[in-house]
């Protein structure tokens, strides 16, 4: 992808006027500085948030997903469904993010993602561009959609390149040598290695990845997911990996020897007269995101773990 597609998103909006158009603006604003930064956790971000989107655009539009459908029963125009599209100005964007402590990644390596599948029914198989296993297609289209919405280049190999080096459905591959030459028979630079594996007791899927980079290796997992989730997660944590912003937020959790992660933002705000505290737990397939305003750290930290707890005991949400 060209740089500057980098500063384009686009979102879905409920009419054209306010305040639809200022949901769509932020929505847009989010997702292009998690595409330049390659930084997910920017989209929970409180001084993300706070920022007025509309001062960052360049250029915007709508596109009516009715025209042409005349206006029916009670609906009115301002219901229907708008496509937005958002241009961001780059040295807007890239200012925020100086203030954020990020910066634009802008070279950015292809990977080959080398994935197995444990099925429902304990059916084994690799996720190929040409696999014709239970739900591949829709896997596939997955998967590179949630490279698309980061901007991360990705290939998946045919069966027949996984073949020749003997890759088979085993699990997260950590043979360095065998993915490196998978790599770049398919022209990518890296491999992104995962294994994904249904499970009744976590509810949903597991999933396990791998990436080595510049001598590191890092691992990390998500757990009772659906697998678009699956797919996002390992993408977006290859992406942090390698834009340089640390590690996935999965990969924290288990070299700590902690089940799940607790992830939280703590912000001051002068027009808030205290702290704006954002938090977020995933857990049983469901992600849970909450916000505090206008507290002192006791009670941004306190809100942060009986929120979580909580949500952990079944209570229902914060």
């Amino acid at each position: 992808m060209r740089a500057s597609g980098l500063y384009t998103a686009e979102t879905v909006t409920s009419g054209t006027a306010e305040p639809r158009r200022s949901i769509g603006f932020a929505a847009c604003l989010r997702r292009v500085l998690v595409r330049v930064s390659g930084d997910p956790g920017l989209d929970a971000n409180p001084l993300v948030r706070a920022t007025d989107a509309a001062g960052l655009i360049a250029r915007f539009s709508f596109r009516d997903r009715l025209a042409g459908i005349p206006i029916h029963d009670e609906q009115g125009s301002y219901d229907r469904p708008h496509d937005l599209t958002c241009v961001f100005d780059p040295g807007k964007v890239d200012a925020l993010l100086e203030r954020l402590g990020r910066k634009p990644w802008l070279v950015r390596p292809r990977l080959a993602a080398v994935i197995s599948v444990r099925g429902i029914k304990g059916e084994r198989s690799m996720l190929a561009s040409n696999s014709d296993g239970a739900r591949a297609d829709d896997m596939r289209a997955s998967l590179v959609a949630a490279a698309e919405a980061i901007a991360l280049p990705l290939v998946l190999p045919a069966m027949e390149q996984l073949s020749d080096i003997g890759l088979a459905a085993e699990g997260p591959v950590a043979d360095d040598i065998r993915l490196g030459s998978l790599a770049r028979s398919t022209g990518a630079d890296l491999a992104l290695s995962g294994a994904l594996a249904w499970s009744d007791a976590a509810l949903g899927w597991i999933a396990d990845w791998r990436i080595a980079a510049g001598g590191v290796e890092q691992r990390w997992q998500v757990r009772g997911v659906g697998f678009d989730d699956a797919f996002r997660n390992g993408v977006q944590g290859a992406a942090k990996v390698l834009s340089g912003n640390g590690p996935p937020l999965g990969s924290l959790a288990r070299s700590t020897g902690a089940d799940l992660a607790l992830s939280g933002a703590l912000a001051w705000s002068d027009a808030a007269l205290g702290w704006i505290a954002d938090w977020r737990i995933a857990a049983g397939g469901v992600e849970q995101r909450w916000q505090v305003r206008g507290v002192g750290f006791d009670d941004a930290f306190r809100n942060g773990v009986q929120g979580a707890a909580k949500v952990l005991s079944g209570n229902g949400p914060p």
